[in-house]
């Protein structure tokens, strides 16, 4: 770096940290704002009375990803996430084009059911 370079200054908050402060602060506005039994930590607590191993499981599962207990090539957010990255160009245009295919197949379908 020349000496009339300025450094860079580090980012306070990077979009990963945006995105945790913005969820926070969304379940904590939805239970404030919402009624006592629609609380999203009420609703929590009425599910894993209900459904103890699957909201178990769930909680577990999610724990063991935010601390990276969960090798990569096994965990299914990381898989989906590294999915998502790789294919984000492609994922419209391959949706697009599943719709278009699906109208052209029923066109077709109801075209043959006239004759």
């Amino acid at each position: 770096m020349a000496d009339d370079e300025v450094p860079a200054k580090p980012h306070l908050l990077r979009r990963g940290s945006t995105g945790w402060i913005y969820g926070a602060a969304g379940v904590i506005i939805w239970d404030l704002l919402a009624g006592e039994e629609e609380q999203l930590t009420r609703a929590f607590r009425r599910g894993f009375k209900s459904r103890k191993i699957l909201v178990g499981a769930s909680w577990l599962y999610l724990t063991g990803h935010l601390f990276g207990v969960i090798p990569d090539q096994y965990d299914i957010i990381h898989i989906a996430g590294h999915q998502y990255r790789v294919h984000r160009g492609s994922l419209a245009a391959f949706v697009l084009q599943k719709l278009s295919e699906l109208r052209t197949n029923n066109r077709v379908e109801a075209m043959d059911q006239a004759h």
